[in-house]
């Protein structure tokens, strides 16, 4: 089942709007956290890979497992 409420709507929102302040550890949480949500919100995830392949050289091998 996928997890869906207004407030995480909003949340993701601000999250994209956020996301050029996003390091390599926020990125990598916030895969986790959407994982572990099965939460699909399609435009945060977009952003998310985005911000991951600037930064991919920053990853450390966790973070590179978290978003796996």
């Amino acid at each position: 089942m996928i997890f869906s409420d207004p407030m995480l709507d909003e949340l993701c929102v601000v999250a994209v709007s956020m996301m050029h302040q996003f390091d390599s550890q926020n990125l990598s949480n916030s895969f986790w956290a959407l994982a572990c949500l099965v939460l699909e919100d399609i435009p945060l995830v977009a952003a998310l890979s985005e911000r991951s392949i600037a930064l991919m050289p920053e990853f450390v091998m966790q973070e590179v497992a978290n978003i796996s």
